[in-house]
């Protein structure tokens, strides 16, 4: 497709993270960095130094791998955002990787819809076992412990068309949810996890072709509206080192 390419393989994916926390860093997409996203192709890259690059699907069909890869709309707002479309954008890493038992997760978003808004999942026909959502406004966290479990924040509000920093911090069975630098929910899990992860912009039905066969895939609560950063670490972060990135990016998106 015209204007559509893929990754500059001369870039070194884990160049100019300075100011971040680096520790037990898995995941860090960031469109805003020339390194992350340098030739507005369908490949943004992971700046963690663990090659976990995401390709782009935004053509929907019978399966998503039968039409060639493309990325959502991208501007150059906010330094640099993708807008899903709800339907059926999203994208994958090359494999699926854990975080562990201890684990953050974290994503800067924009959306003024209610529903379950996928941000980071397992893409696959299944067992899932975990996926990071906002739903109707809230913080939520899907986990599975036979059978699933679903906690959500008690806090929300944040589908009103702003930028908000979302954090998700478990540590065992205990789950730390965060908005705007504001802990919103403490809250003790039926058990410990350690989730698998894959995909950006969905929890699992896009790619359910991979285990069910072709004409099987179809959108499982896709992310509608712009995505920012999103990062994973395989620890949690302490309440300095949230509050630490909230500085170094809300005067990116006018906080």
């Amino acid at each position: 497709m015209a204007g559509v390419t893929g990754p500059d393989n001369t870039i070194n994916n884990n160049s100019n993270v300075s100011g971040v926390v680096t520790d037990s860093l898995q995941l860090y997409f960031d469109p805003a960095r020339y390194y992350s996203y340098p030739n507005g192709g369908y490949v943004m890259r992971d700046l963690s130094g663990n090659s976990r690059d995401l390709t782009f699907y935004a053509l929907g069909g019978s399966t998503y791998s039968a039409n060639p890869p493309q990325p959502p709309p991208f501007t150059k707002v906010k330094g640099g955002e993708f807008t899903f479309d709800g339907v059926n954008d999203f994208g994958k890493t090359p494999s699926t990787f854990n975080l562990g038992t201890t684990f953050t997760v974290s994503a800067w978003v924009k959306l003024s819809v209610d529903g379950d808004n996928a941000i980071l999942g397992h893409c696959n026909g299944g067992p899932s076992g975990a996926g990071f959502v906002i739903s109707n406004g809230f913080l939520r966290m899907w986990y599975y412990t036979a059978p699933w479990q679903i906690i959500d924040s008690t806090s929300g509000g944040i589908n009103d068309g702003n930028w908000h920093y979302c954090v998700w911090s478990v540590a065992g069975t205990n789950i730390k949810m965060y908005i705007d630098n504001h802990m919103v929910d403490d809250t003790t899990l039926v058990g410990s996890i350690n989730p698998p992860l894959n995909s950006i912009g969905c929890l699992w039905g896009p790619c359910n072709s991979d285990s069910y066969g072709p004409g099987t895939d179809g959108p499982s609560t896709q992310f509608n509206g712009q995505m920012g950063v999103v990062m994973c670490h395989s620890k949690r972060l302490s309440d300095t080192e949230i509050e630490h990135h909230w500085e170094i990016f809300k005067k990116r998106y006018d906080i």
